[in-house]
């Protein structure tokens, strides 16, 4: 049988050389009670009181699986484990089929939503701050900064207007010019950028349209509100209902002659 210690100390931890293995130290003052196992180490012994919270100090190592459920026998909520030294996370599954996986259980046509909230500790948020962002990195040691040196691409949020009702921002790319070098913006859309009172898109860099097949050619056409064609490029010719005019030169065919 177990011999009982008491210990009257608060916050304070048995050494495992002050008791034996067949021994069993309790706190009442904490609470807590300690045991050895046989490798010479103190273990707190946790209980589970369903009306308080059970607070844990230290490492927690376990080598299976975790499993979160609101009641017994809930669905899973958080489920976390390994395959093959990977670590699969999943939320609102139990077989992750990536790294993370979420799931969306409930029974709507929103789907799967992903939040990400930023705020600052006066206010929401100051004209200029980002968002958010989703960051696609490679991870090395030669990178003086993985978050920059080593980004490949960025999506994120930047904020240009914020009032009483709500925020107003803008949708950006980022992407790597040249191997440790900062990101660019290159492609931003957004209300009310680039001089625009509307709804508007600014590119840095060359715009490449390529046919999707020798059937399915590109095309750029820009529409009215009505739907109708105001502007369009479709294989080599130009279409519009309006004027065209130029700075430079414009030079074509017409029926075998040129202008």
């Amino acid at each position: 049988m177990s011999n009982i210690k008491k210990i009257l100390i608060p916050g304070f931890t048995p050494s495992p050389t002050s008791f034996g293995g067949n021994e069993i130290i309790i706190n009442p003052v904490d609470g807590k009670i300690y045991i050895k196992n046989t490798q010479n180490n103190t273990l707190r012994v946790v209980n589970q009181d369903k009306d308080s919270n059970t607070p844990l100090d230290g490492d927690i190592l376990i080598n299976k699986k975790i499993e979160f459920k609101e009641t017994k026998n809930s669905d899973s909520i958080l489920f976390i484990s390994s395959s093959n030294n990977q670590s699969r996370i999943g939320i609102g599954t139990i077989n992750p089929k990536s790294n993370i996986d979420f799931k969306a259980v409930e029974d709507s046509t929103i789907g799967t939503e992903i939040i990400l909230r930023t705020a600052r500790s006066a206010r929401g948020a100051l004209t200029g701050d980002e968002g958010g962002s989703i960051n696609f990195t490679i991870d090395s040691g030669s990178f003086n900064d993985l978050k920059t040196s080593g980004s490949l691409a960025k999506i994120k949020t930047i904020v240009n207007e914020v009032g009483v009702g709500g925020a107003q921002g803008l949708l950006a790319f980022t992407l790597s010019k040249g191997a440790g070098g900062e990101g660019i913006d290159a492609f931003k859309y957004g209300y009310a950028i680039g001089g625009e009172a509307t709804f508007a898109q600014i590119q840095t860099g060359s715009l490449i349209m390529h046919d999707f097949s020798s059937g399915q050619p590109a095309r750029l056409n820009m529409n009215d509100s009505n739907g109708d064609t105001t502007f369009e490029v479709f294989q080599g010719h130009i279409t519009a209902s309006g004027d065209i005019s130029a700075s430079g030169n414009i030079i074509g065919n017409i029926n075998g002659g040129t202008f």
